[in-house]
């Protein structure tokens, strides 16, 4: 809600917070969505307005406005029990899932601690059959393999 267009950069495709919660700066790269989100307003933004998230004043759009507005989306969208914050957990699950290291998502999210950062990213239970699938391909490829040592030796 406090992002201004001084720190959008739509050449770069890049958002740039000079200082997060953890003293720290960030640049975070943008998705093909959020660039058409930003490059469209940013065609329609009031040109005094710092803010890329406010109202026809320029005025920044206040946390329980982005929480009601949040809410009556989600209600219409049919979607139960989300909070705004929850975007932020889909984000790391869908990064991880995607198959990006960990240290990539502790980057995007702006931990220092990993910690921190596995709270976030979750797997979904198909990832987690996914994985046991390997397993059990990877130990049929064994027994193949075992069966057909064992049965070159024996005639030969």
């Amino acid at each position: 809600m406090e992002l201004t267009w001084e720190q959008v950069d739509l050449k770069r495709r890049l958002i740039a917070i000079p200082r997060t919660k953890n003293e720290e700066p960030i640049g975070i790269p943008l998705t093909e969505g959020a660039m058409k989100t930003l490059v469209e307003l940013h065609r329609v933004r009031y040109l005094r307005a710092p803010y890329v998230f406010c109202d026809k004043d320029g005025k920044r759009y206040s946390p329980k406005q982005v929480s009601v507005a949040f809410g009556r989306a989600c209600k219409r969208a049919g979607i139960e029990n989300l909070r705004f914050h929850d975007l932020r957990h889909d984000f790391a699950s869908s990064l991880v899932q995607a198959g990006v290291d960990i240290y990539t998502v502790r980057e995007l999210l702006g931990h220092k601690d990993l910690r921190m950062t596995t709270r976030y990213s979750h797997l979904s239970p198909e990832k987690l059959r996914d994985a046991v699938r390997a397993l059990d391909e990877r130990e049929g490829r064994y027994v193949l393999v075992t069966l057909g040592e064992t049965a070159g030796r024996a005639g030969g």
